[in-house]
C-alpha cells in the first residue's frame, strides 16, 4: 500500500478527483464527484415555540434529502402544560434547501442549541 502525504502530488490527485466543493464551516458541506453532499450546521440561541425555527442547508440539494438529523445540545424546555411526555422538537416542512422545526405538541416552548447534519444528492 502506498503512502499518502498531504501536500504531496499523490495527495492532490487523489482529493481532486473526488473534491467537487466544500466550505469546512461552522455551517458547511461537502460534494463529491459522484453528487453526494454531505452538510452540517449549529442554530444557537434558538427559540423552539410557535410557527418552528428554519434551517436553511448552506447549499440546496439538487434531487433529494436522504437523511436528516438534528440533535439538541443545551436544550431548556418548559413542560409545564405537558399531558403527555414527548420530544423536545418535531421536523416540520423538509425541502431540498432546508427544513422547518418546532417543538412538540405537548410543550409549551423550548430554547437551546441545535446541531443537524444532511446528507442528500
Amino acid at each position: 500500500m502506498a503512502s499518502v502525504i498531504r501536500g504531496s502530488d499523490n495527495f492532490d490527485s487523489l482529493t481532486s478527483n473526488f473534491d467537487v466543493a466544500h466550505s469546512f464551516t461552522t455551517n458547511g458541506y461537502q460534494k463529491l464527484s459522484n453528487g453526494l453532499i454531505i452538510q452540517w450546521g449549529k442554530l444557537t440561541g434558538v427559540e423552539l415555540s410557535g410557527a418552528g425555527t428554519a434551517i436553511l442547508f448552506p447549499v440546496s440539494f439538487p434531487a433529494k434529502v436522504a437523511s436528516l438529523h438534528i440533535t439538541p445540545s443545551k436544550l431548556i424546555v418548559d413542560y409545564s402544560n405537558a399531558t403527555v411526555g414527548g420530544g423536545a422538537y418535531n421536523s416540520g416542512t423538509l425541502t431540498l434547501s432546508g427544513v422547518t422545526i418546532g417543538v412538540d405538541e405537548y410543550l409549551n416552548t423550548g430554547i437551546g442549541n441545535l446541531d443537524w447534519f444532511a446528507i442528500g444528492y
